[in-house]
């Protein structure tokens, strides 16, 4: 009877540890939950990956069977069902710093293993991004340690990678490229339309990357991933919700976002909204002895009754005006047909109120009055800055001849930007408004044969750009026309592309691959109303075929040595910016289209090495060489044999956007990654630059002095800390290109000062719902203006946020 008894409830148990059971894996800072976690029992019997949610259902197992935890961004773990179940069924996993085995989406357009990707490339993950707290997009690509960030007023930053700028990097959300017909070559702040706070991960790659991503990606591509909506893998619903609220003291910015998730089994639904205010921008008071009214705003310009004014800056290191305020909105609707085969939806909207252009409205005009000042402009705004963009996605898998892979992006984009001037104490008030229509249109398919992968594909691409302009007299409401900024009936570019890609792998070590594309570009412009009677510029007709390719070989080799050799080319077609404008910057010069315009090219040539000691510390190293060719730059022109005409009433020598320069670009970056102790972490990185125009042998633009950052992490528990560096050195006034594109006039006598910035920052994840951060970025609150900015950066600022998740 009693080993019946025995037998019952020896059967009992074991059956009550071998049913199913759910377990969640969680970070272990901040609680939240990791997917794509593989778990596994040592003889394999079991194994499975967990789902968005963190989950695992762990089946058939008893309470003295060692279950695996492996995820290549974590550290491994290993417990007993037992462990876990005294654990409350909640395993906790370490972030690592030195990732072994990262996935990358970009290179290729594809998932693949970063160990098989030979462009220097950074990660910024939406962990990162949520502990940081950047206020921008742009203030958060600075967080890569690559990539350089230039200001020209607060609702600005325009990202330079390796000497490149603008229209010069591409910028991409969701597959879909943002670089439009209208993007200049000087400086832009379209990137801070990107909400960062719905970012999911941001890859940059560093170096040409038209072979899969087409024209303007000379210097790199960064790549914006916003957040996909969950699926429910047991058929329930299931709602998510992440909201923040963020103030910061050096602009009062007050942040507000949320973002909340509906998921069935094959539906999801991802709303979210961010809006955002921030206030005049105070600069460091610590100022540099040599240059103590350098970047002081001592005067700002105001009108009352119809009377302009000026006031005289109670506090010159608040700068003055700075304020805007922006609110983005998104939508996504994801659709799972099968295993094999997911549609969805992506509905993204982006409005700034007007935004101050600092650099300009800060100008001081020579002419003397009672104290000796007074401003040039009572206005310089841009206007609201509003980006649309609607897109529909397919993803398929399959084993068929063609691929197995295939990613389809078709999307239309609809950005309003304007320009509001007047110049002081002048009553004619200029508004010049510009609308870019943006059809895009991608097929990217991937196929594996034996040991090949063979990566193709097509874009086409259509931009619709409509220029206005009217002047106002603000004294009795009159409203006149005014010059356009572009060709005032109408321009458009038709861009199509085919590419292929081949990657071998030769041995389990060395990875070959080699592409090209061939992209044949048209722009059509029309000018109806022409300031120049001399000439006829009544319709512009370019068409560009551009080829370019790529090489790369990769040896992993033993001791966990990487080296990798990449060859490619770059091509930018020129686009309206480049050849649409009729104007004047300058009194007696005047600047006229040029129908003969070509794409611009790079070649360039790049080494990398990386040496990985154990699993804790990385040492990474690359060095590059460019030849730009063709560069666009504005030079002296001729028209029907003249080389001046009469402009405006004024005889003006003609200047052309030509094709006259060539240019070398070299540098070299290096990284340091180590996890000194499974709770502490360190990273630093560096950059040098160094530009040439080899035609007139002079500096080259955009090229910016050495710059880096290190930081050092502690995680314990819901706690995390860094201490961080950032720094600049010296831009000296001879490496300064002479037709002021690093805006010379905002610098010092010198150049550009060197600075350094400390910063701390902290969270603590009180349990998985709520989360506490504290942040003091320029600790020593010195005074510093980035390379080519016209505008200084924050002095001490003080950074609270929470942060629920349900």
């Amino acid at each position: 009877m009693h080993k019946c008894l025995y037998s019952i409830i020896f059967f009992l148990i074991s059956y009550s540890t071998a049913v199913s059971q759910m377990i969640s894996i969680l970070n272990y800072t901040d609680r939240s939950p990791v997917d794509l976690v593989s778990v596994y029992t040592d003889n394999k019997s079991f194994s499975a990956i967990s789902d968005e949610f963190g989950k695992v259902t762990l089946k058939g197992l008893s309470q003295s069977t060692k279950i695996n935890f492996q995820h290549p961004s974590f550290y491994n773990e290993t417990f007993t069902l037992k462990e876990i179940q005294d654990k409350g069924n909640k395993i906790l996993l370490v972030e690592k710093i030195v990732m072994i085995d990262e996935v990358v989406l970009s290179a290729d357009k594809s998932a693949e293993n970063k160990s098989e990707i030979s462009n220097q490339l950074d990660i910024i993950y939406q962990s990162e991004i949520a502990f940081k707290n950047p206020q921008t997009s742009a203030d958060m690509l600075s967080e890569s340690g690559h990539v350089f960030i230039q200001k020209s007023q607060m609702g600005g930053g325009s990202p330079i990678i390796r000497g490149f700028e603008a229209n010069k990097v591409l910028l991409v959300i969701d597959g879909v490229r943002m670089n439009n017909a209208i993007y200049r070559g000087g400086h832009l702040q379209n990137v801070i339309t990107i909400d960062n706070n719905i970012i999911e991960r941001t890859e940059v790659i560093l170096g040409p990357g038209s072979l899969i991503y087409g024209s303007d990606a000379l210097g790199g591509v960064m790549h914006f991933y916003t957040k996909s909506p969950l699926l429910s893998k047991d058929g329930k619903a299931v709602i998510k919700a992440n909201a923040m609220s963020r103030y910061a003291s050096a602009n009062n910015e007050k942040t507000v976002h949320l973002d909340f998730s509906i998921a069935s089994k094959k539906i999801g639904l991802l709303s979210s909204i961010t809006f955002s205010d921030f206030d005049n921008l105070r600069a460091g008071e610590n100022r540099n002895p040599f240059h103590d009214d350098w970047g002081l705003s001592k005067i700002y310009p105001t009108t009352e009754n119809g009377i302009d004014s000026f006031t005289i800056n109670d506090n010159p290191n608040v700068q003055t005006p700075t304020a805007y305020h922006q609110y983005d909105i998104l939508e996504k609707l994801l659709y799972k047909v099968n295993e094999d085969l997911e549609m969805s939806l992506n509905f993204q909207f982006s409005n700034s109120s007007d935004i101050p252009r600092y650099d300009r409205i800060s100008e001081i005009d020579d002419a003397m009055n009672t104290i000796g000042i007074k401003p040039v402009y009572a206005r310089w705004d841009y206007g609201p800055q509003k980006r649309i963009l609607a897109s529909y996605s397919l993803t398929a898998r399959s084993k068929g001849k063609l691929f197995d892979n295939l990613n389809l992006v078709t999307a239309f984009q609809n950005i309003n930007e304007e320009r509001i001037t007047r110049r002081y104490r002048e009553s004619d008030e200029t508004r010049r408004k510009e609308n870019v229509k943006v059809a895009n249109f991608n097929l990217d398919l991937k196929k594996k044969i034996e040991k090949n992968v063979i990566y193709y594909g097509m874009e086409y691409t259509f931009n619709d750009v409509q220029s206005s302009a009217e002047r106002e007299n603000l004294e009795d409401g009159s409203l006149s026309v005014a010059s356009t900024r572009y060709p005032d009936e109408g321009s458009n570019t038709h861009s199509i592309a085919l590419y292929v890609k081949n990657k071998t792998a030769v041995s389990d070590r060395i990875f070959i691959s080699a592409g090209m594309r061939i992209n044949n570009s048209i722009l059509k412009a029309k000018f109806g109303d022409i300031p120049i009677d001399a000439v006829d510029f009544s319709e512009i007709n370019i068409s560009n075929l551009s080829a370019t390719g790529a090489l790369d070989v990769i040896y992993n080799a033993a001791k966990n040595w990487r080296l990798n050799l990449l060859l490619s080319t770059g091509f930018r077609a020129p686009n309206v910016d480049d050849v649409g404008k009729i104007f004047d910057p300058a009194p007696g010069i005047v600047v006229v289209p040029n129908d003969d315009l070509k794409s611009e090219y790079v070649y360039s040539a790049e080494i990398g090495v990386q040496k990985r000691f154990t699993d804790k510390l990385e040492l990474s190293a690359t060095t590059f060489v460019m030849l730009v060719t063709d560069l666009i730059k504005r030079s002296e022109f001729a028209v029907n044999g003249m080389d001046s005409i009469v402009y405006d009433g004024v005889e003006s020598q003609i200047f052309a956007n030509t094709n006259t320069d060539e240019a070398i670009i070299t540098g070299f970056s290096a990284d340091l990654k180590a996890d000194l102790h499974p709770i502490v972490s360190l990273s630093s990185s560096i950059n040098y630059t160094y530009g040439q125009d080899i035609s007139n042998e002079e500096p080259l633009a955009h090229i910016p002095p050495i710059y880096g950052k290190t930081e050092l992490a502690l995680h314990k528990g819901g706690f995390k800390g860094i201490f961080s560096i950032n720094y600049q050195g010296w831009k000296m006034l001879e490496r300064y290109s002479p037709n002021n594109d690093d805006k010379l006039d905002q610098a010092t006598e010198e150049g550009s000062p060197a600075w350094f910035m400390l910063n701390s920052k902290a969270s603590y994840q009180f349990n998985k719902i709520v989360g506490l951060q504290f942040g003091v970025e320029n600790i020593l609150d010195k005074h510093y203006r980035p390379f080519a900015s016209g505008i200084s950066a924050a002095g001490r600022n003080y950074i609270v946020a929470i942060r629920v998740k349900v």
